[in-house]
């Protein structure tokens, strides 16, 4: 008798079970695909009123900081370009008490999307008394250098410039240059990132 049994006819069975047991029982049940898993504390709450997720806002400024274009030139007249960084100082503690910095290094895409999309940064900065900074990478964003996307990322002459060594020597530059205006050459620098960034 087994053997007249359809492959097809087991499949459907099975399928049936599964979707009787996930719908009867409440501990075997489908998370909705609207809402994030649960992990994410509490960005999984369910909003209240809308089928949308709402954004928290974060506040910082932004900034520029004039960047060598190649930090290992010994060329006395080297190009330079604007590398844009936010900024909050909101829950800084300040240099008398060492307060921390905490760096976000920004990877290949406009800084301000990681600084709206890093919520772990922005939720322990008020804790630890420290000062947010988001540097973004070069080539992205606002990054651009030679004037526009389109020329920098023209041949490999202009995307030569376009290196993780270049970047980290970025984020040096910056955060010594900062640190220095603000007296706060004994704080501790703690980076976050992700995939490329880390």
């Amino acid at each position: 008798m087994a053997e007249n049994i359809s492959p097809l006819f087991v499949l459907s069975l099975v399928f049936f079970i599964l979707i009787s047991l996930t719908s009867s029982s409440p501990s075997l049940s489908l998370p909705p695909r609207l809402w994030p898993p649960r992990f994410l504390g509490q960005f999984s709450r369910k909003p209240a009123s809308s089928n949308r997720l709402r954004l928290q806002q974060y506040r910082y400024d932004v900034r520029y900081f004039e960047q060598p274009l190649d930090h290992f030139s010994f060329s006395a007249e080297a190009p330079t370009f604007r590398q844009r960084y936010l900024i909050s100082s909101d829950h800084w503690a300040g240099p008398e008490r060492m307060a921390p910095i905490f760096l976000y290094c920004g990877n290949e895409g406009d800084i301000e999307w990681f600084a709206q999309n890093t919520g772990f940064v922005w939720e322990i900065a008020p804790k630890f008394g420290a000062m947010v900074l988001f540097p973004e990478h070069r080539y992205y964003g606002e990054s651009l250098p030679f004037g526009s996307r389109d020329e920098a990322n023209k041949n490999s002459t202009t995307l030569k410039y376009l290196t993780a060594e270049q970047a980290l020597a970025d984020f040096a530059v910056l955060v010594t240059n900062l640190k220095r205006n603000l007296s706060a050459e004994a704080c501790p620098v703690v980076l976050f990132g992700g995939s490329y960034g880390g």
